[in-house]
């Protein structure tokens, strides 16, 4: 992760509508197709007034548009009243909160309700410390999902749904414990989903009743297709 220091004191502004992805080219590992897929902000400062984060897209109705600007769009708004429009979400931590913000969804595309703005401080200083999860070879991936590019270390496993039905996937800790959930195989046929992994990973495929239908092993080569339900009749 990289880390960055961010203080503002009042009367020093707050940062404008932009989005944590794809990285400013000046980050380490930024550049190319490079994705921050995460970032953790630790409260070191609170203010006594202002500095929240606010998130304009996140509950914006389109019949209620919020003059909050556009992201990339260098004619700058009045920040202070962006940040004072009322119906968006709007995120206040104390200090020694640590909040986990994602860019892109579960399938990997960019989330543009991750949209942020950081309101002005108007009393005390703020002080947080931003911890960028930067990837830096992300790329789109078939059927229009992004996922990162394939390595010799980090295979990408794509799952093909031979089946009418939407199915669960599920990757089982290798240390033991539950199944973590990975969420739906759309309804095929040849619906595919891809993830990246490492090679002796194993995840389990299961219906909407929770049966296990099918147990994948992901090998070593960079790049690999499994088919689930191909042997049911269609």
């Amino acid at each position: 992760a990289v880390l960055r220091l961010r203080r503002l004191r009042a009367g020093s502004g707050g940062e404008h509508l932009h989005r944590d992805s794809p990285p400013p080219p000046s980050a380490p590992g930024a550049g190319g197709q490079a994705a921050q897929l995460a970032s953790v902000l630790v409260y070191l400062r609170v203010p006594a007034d202002g500095g929240h984060v606010a998130f304009p897209e996140a509950l914006q109705s389109k019949s209620n548009p919020l003059a909050c600007g556009r992201v990339g769009d260098d004619a700058q708004d009045d920040l202070a009243a962006c940040c004072a429009s009322e119906g968006m979400l709007k995120l206040r931590p104390s200090r020694g909160d640590a909040v986990l913000l994602y860019s892109h969804d579960v399938e990997g595309k960019l989330d543009e309700r991750s949209s942020h703005v950081v309101c002005p401080v108007s009393a005390g200083e703020s002080l947080v410390a931003e911890f960028s999860f930067i990837f830096p070879n992300f790329v789109l991936a078939s059927g229009g999902t992004a996922a990162k590019a394939a390595s010799a270390s980090q295979p990408l496993v794509e799952f093909e749904n031979m089946r009418r039905e939407a199915l669960q996937l599920f990757w089982v800790p290798p240390a033991g414990g539950e199944e973590a959930a990975m969420g739906e195989l759309p309804a095929g046929p040849h619906s595919v989903r891809p993830f990246t992994s490492f090679a002796g990973h194993v995840f389990h495929v299961r219906d909407a009743d929770g049966n296990l239908l099918q147990e994948v092993k992901v090998g070593a080569e960079p790049h690999q297709r499994v088919q689930v339900g191909a042997s049911e009749e269609l």
